[in-house]
């Protein structure tokens, strides 16, 4: 395998960057010729939790082709941030102009959206910062409907969780079996009996299901959320995933919501960036001197997110008008999959 091109990228290459900032890094790189005859390699491969991301050539000029404001930024990259190049590569950058056209506008104002929808979902990660998310089972998601005696007892509508249920009647998991009740999805049928391994299985979203018991009587009727309980799951690996990753520093609180500061800040830069690609037909990796110290200012929190949502808002607006009267062409006239095969060769 043979690197192209490597470099550091993100806040780094921006001249974003705070005391706190990863250095994160792309790489570029090709295979042996035989690996392309077999069709036997991988196109992208993610290192160092997601510090690291290396993307094979071809995989490489077709993102590019697609106007990838990701993969872009390799063309742009500020030389300061050079790590590893190639005279391959080289060439490639010398007609990077050729790579820009009107159709940057939809992918750079996409990316732009999807990093304020970020930042604007980031209340629910904030939540987990000030609580602990409690690991629920499978029980927690069956519920037994109830008959007319136990609604009565009770004093519940329709439905109460089979851990409730258990509890009142007196049972442990291991005094009860489920089978499957014929015709529905995740319907059961509880029965009282012995059952030493209980009626969940460790490490598995399933219920532990029994054969019917001969010449014996339902206790109840029970149905599973298995949908609800593998959505909760999801929801625990991703609370798991943000306490383990968690930066306090990057949400602020507007009095009704939390936001995600950094992608607040990567919403302004992509929109200026498509901006500027519509009126100068260039691309200004490193905002130095362009507006850097404003986008730090974001990250800090410094900045209005009232004033922040209009900027967007408009910009946007105005971005489309922009590209509609850019001197870019409407599309690349960049025959990609024949520079694939001159790079791989």
């Amino acid at each position: 395998m043979q690197t192209l091109f490597k470099s550091i990228v993100g806040s780094n290459a921006y001249g974003t960057n705070i005391a706190t900032s990863d250095i994160d890094m792309m790489s570029i790189f090709k295979y042996p010729l035989h690996n392309y005859l077999r069709y036997s390699f991988q196109d992208t491969i993610v290192k160092s939790k997601g510090d690291e991301v290396d993307f094979e050539i071809g995989r490489f000029l077709h993102l590019l082709g697609k106007s990838n404001p990701t993969v872009f930024q390799l063309l742009w990259t500020p030389e300061r941030c050079i790590l590893e190049t190639s005279e391959a590569f080289e060439k490639l950058r010398e007609i990077r102009h050729q790579f820009l056209s009107k159709a940057c506008r939809v992918p750079f104002i996409g990316y732009a959206k999807q990093q304020l929808a970020k930042a604007q979902t980031a209340n629910r990660r904030a939540e987990w910062e000030k609580k602990d998310m409690q690991r629920l089972n499978p029980l927690d998601f069956c519920w037994v409907i109830l008959d007319e005696k136990m609604i009565h007892s009770t004093q519940k509508q329709g439905v109460i969780s089979l851990s409730e249920y258990l509890n009142i009647k007196g049972l442990a998991q291991t005094e009860v079996v489920l089978t499957k009740l014929q015709h529905t999805k995740e319907g059961h049928q509880l029965f009282r009996q012995e059952n030493p391994r209980g009626i969940t299985v460790d490490d598995s979203n399933n219920l532990r299901v029994s054969e019917t018991p001969i010449g014996v009587l339902p206790i109840a009727t029970v149905l599973y959320n298995l949908d609800g309980y593998s959505h909760h799951c999801k929801e625990y690996h991703d609370y798991l995933k943000a306490k383990e990753t968690r930066n306090k520093q990057r949400y602020i609180d507007n009095g009704e919501k939390t936001y995600d500061v950094k992608n607040l800040m990567h919403t302004v830069r992509l929109v200026n960036m498509a901006e500027e690609i519509a009126t100068k037909g260039e691309v200004y990796i490193d905002r130095t001197g362009i507006d850097a110290d404003y986008l730090k200012a974001i990250r800090q929190g410094q900045v209005d997110l009232h004033q922040i949502f209009l900027e967007i808002e408009e910009k946007v607006k105005r971005i489309d008008i922009l590209f509609d009267n850019s001197h870019l062409p409407d599309q690349i006239t960049v025959d990609i999959e024949a520079l694939i095969v001159e790079m791989r060769s």
